[in-house]
Formats: structure tokens, sequence, C-alpha cells
């Protein structure tokens, strides 16, 4: 989440793909980029019904180092009052949606 709510508002953000990319470039190196489990989705219930993961995979084991980032988005947990939060609280620590499988 580029801008949480505990960490004020700041004067420049990137996101970590973009800031890989940005680095990676400096210094000549390629990286290969797969969403690998779709986490903003119109319809919650269902995460992930589409199957990108073996684009995932294949980006990992043609590569040197692979990097997840996994967790929640704010849409699926957020602080009681936000707008945009479809639920609060959560029942469980596991990863939503195909994550845990990915």
């Amino acid at each position: 989440m580029l801008l949480g709510n505990y960490s004020g508002t700041p004067s420049r953000y990137t996101t970590l793909l973009r800031g890989m990319q940005e680095e990676a470039d400096k210094r000549g190196i390629e990286i290969l980029y797969a969403e690998g489990c779709d986490l903003y989705k119109k319809e919650y219930r269902n995460l992930c019904e589409t199957d990108l993961i073996p684009e995932a995979v294949l980006a990992a084991r043609k590569s040197d180092i692979a990097v997840l980032c996994l967790g929640l988005s704010p849409v699926l947990e957020g602080e009681e009052g936000e707008e945009d939060a479809v639920q609060c609280d959560r029942d469980n620590l596991g990863l939503p949606g195909r994550q845990a499988e990915l």
C-alpha cells in the first residue's frame, strides 16, 4: 500500500517493483515480472479466479532470484470506519486467495 495510514504522506513514493526496476536499469540487470495473484478484482469473494500462477512460476524458473510480495490489500482488511475497507478484522492470519499456493 503506497499511502499507509500509519506512515503519513510522503513527498515522493514508489512501488517495490518500480524501485527494483530503477535500480536494475542502472546495473544492467533484467527484471522479469509476473502478477501471480490478483487482489484487486471487482468481486472479492472469489479472488484469483484467473490462473496467473503459471506465468509467475515460469518467470521464477527463468530467474536467478525470485522476490514474492504477498499479503493483503486495504480492501481486504482495513481499519474500522474506513470507507474502502470491505472487512475490518480478520479471523485468521493466512494469506488470502491463492497466495499460499503461489
